[in-house]
């Protein structure tokens, strides 16, 4: 994950107050969290969750969260979990989603609208770009990831 980590460029993360370690891995026999990150400038983290891989299908699992308070607490964290059986396509998926998160490309919708327990995952346009850098990266494109309400 820090490898994945590492290929958001440092200017994106230290813009948006990003910062590694938001909780400490845990031993390789929990795997949750094995990366985490938080940015206290944008109340948002990222927690990903690696488990025991059970076929050889793509098994990758990510919702929305909130930590220290409720969706409509400004104060709270909002927290995006990534759970996943290591794989090349899971590791490559799981990127996109952060490199998104980190970006302001996913963001959680506005619950008072869904059923009463749901959440829903939407994406937009990024809130900043970086004008005149030359950067090998892109904000990925996720229509080929499914979003729907849960």
């Amino acid at each position: 994950m820090r490898e994945i980590w590492g290929k958001i460029p440092e200017i994106t993360r230290t813009i948006g107050g990003w910062r590694p370690n938001w909780f400490q891995p845990q031993a390789p026999r929990d795997g949750n969290p094995i990366f985490t990150a938080v940015s206290d400038v944008q109340r948002k983290a990222i927690r990903v969750i690696q488990y025991e891989p059970g076929g050889d299908t793509l098994e990758l699992d990510f919702w929305l969260d909130t930590f220290g308070g409720g969706p409509t607490d400004p104060r709270a964290i909002r927290e995006l979990v990534i759970a996943c059986a290591l794989s090349v396509e899971s590791a490559q998926r799981a990127r996109e989603l952060i490199a998104s998160w980190v970006c302001g490309e996913i963001e959680l919708a506005n619950t008072s609208d869904l059923p009463q327990g749901s959440t829903a995952i939407i994406t937009r346009r990024p809130r900043w770009q970086i004008a005149g850098s030359a950067m090998d990266f892109n904000v990925p494109d996720l229509s080929s990831l499914t979003y729907e309400a849960v």
